[in-house]
């Protein structure tokens, strides 16, 4: 910006040097009191040059000025990139979210934005309502989350971020979050991975096989031979040992009818339940209870969890939000993060 403003001054200079082509109407060609090659060789130079030192004495001081605030801003924060391109897919209802300055490239399907996407190949924002291009480049200005509307594939894109969390790869995690803490944690002891190696995705549903699997790293990651304990979780898929272990030990149980429903969300409650019964397959003392009369939806938890929400309270390993349990909403990753820090801690 500053060379292009100092160019203009260069150019308004010369003109008014030359006249604004007065002189040639004035003076006739073989009148002429100057050459033509001097005045586009060496009078040229010189007054572009004389132009150019004079606009950058005038543009200095706010040059300066400018400088000053960006090195300002800069203080304390640590800037990673990341170019690499992962390819994701996802179903109908799923979320997923864009830490700021993290891009992506859309593929195909359709998903609801919440949050400002900048559409980098038309040069505009993406306005409400409106839906992703296929083939399309995306930046998000700030977080930016997106719903899934139809099976959807896309590319996502690490770039810029702002932060000091170094020990962090993922470009949705701040330090300024409030689950960043737990986010650490849970990554750092290998109980989480992110979906992506740049994205944590921390807004994103957690899902019933992504816990068993969270408890099977917590447990130290038994040894645990493959067999049928529940019909929908065949062999050989990243969830399958993980969860015919919880089954087995009495971790989880199932939706009845041998059904786990591993890619089901999992809602808090049933987080409760399953914390519940991990800590007492390890023995530890599950007797404590905390009263859920101040919150104001207690009446909403179911009766098959009760106890263990009682229990999960008592520890402060669930919290509840506005004076609200919200027993039976979908938690999400960090939201589970957090809770199993929580557990963690109590277990020592």
């Amino acid at each position: 910006m500053k060379r292009s403003v100092i160019g203009l001054a260069a150019a308004a200079v010369l003109a008014v040097a030359l006249g604004g082509g007065a002189m040639g109407a004035a003076v006739g060609r073989e009148e002429s009191l100057v050459s033509r090659s001097y005045l586009e060789g060496t009078f040229l130079q010189q007054v572009t040059h004389q132009a150019t030192q004079q606009a950058q004495s005038l543009l200095e001081p706010d040059y300066q000025k400018i400088q000053e605030t960006l090195e300002q801003v800069a203080q304390g924060h640590l800037w990673q990139y990341s170019a690499s391109f992962s390819s994701q897919s996802g179903g109908e209802g799923e979320r997923f979210t864009l830490g700021q300055g993290s891009g992506l490239v859309w593929r195909s399907g359709s998903a609801q934005v919440e949050g400002t996407l900048v559409d980098l190949t038309l040069g505009a924002e993406v306005a409400p309502g409106d839906g992703l291009q296929p083939n399309h480049r995306y930046l998000a200005s700030g977080q930016v989350t997106l719903t899934l509307t139809s099976a959807s594939s896309w590319s996502i894109e690490g770039l810029w971020r702002q932060g000091g969390s170094a020990g962090l790869p993922f470009l949705d995690v701040s330090v300024s979050d409030w689950y960043y803490e737990a986010v650490q944690y849970v990554y750092e002891n290998g109980l989480y991975r992110g979906i992506s190696a740049t994205i944590f995705s921390p807004q994103s549903s957690m899902q019933r096989g992504m816990l068993t699997t969270v408890l099977h790293r917590l447990a130290g990651s038994p040894e645990t031979a493959y067999a049928p304990v529940f019909t929908d979780v065949p062999e050989g898929l990243w969830y399958s040992l993980p969860t015919v272990w919880a089954g087995q030990t009495g971790v989880v149980a199932g939706l009845g009818n041998q059904i786990f429903g591993p890619e089901d969300y999992v809602s808090r409650q049933q987080i409760a339940l399953i914390l519940f019964r991990y800590a007492r397959y390890v023995g530890l003392d599950v007797s404590a209870r905390g009263t859920l009369d101040s919150f104001s939806d207690s009446a909403q938890v179911a009766s098959w969890a009760r106890e263990a929400v009682s229990w999960a309270v008592s520890l402060g390993i669930i919290r509840g939000s506005d004076g609200l349990i919200l027993p039976d909403n979908n938690a999400s990753r960090a939201e589970v993060a957090a809770m199993v820090q929580r557990f963690a801690d109590w277990m020592g």
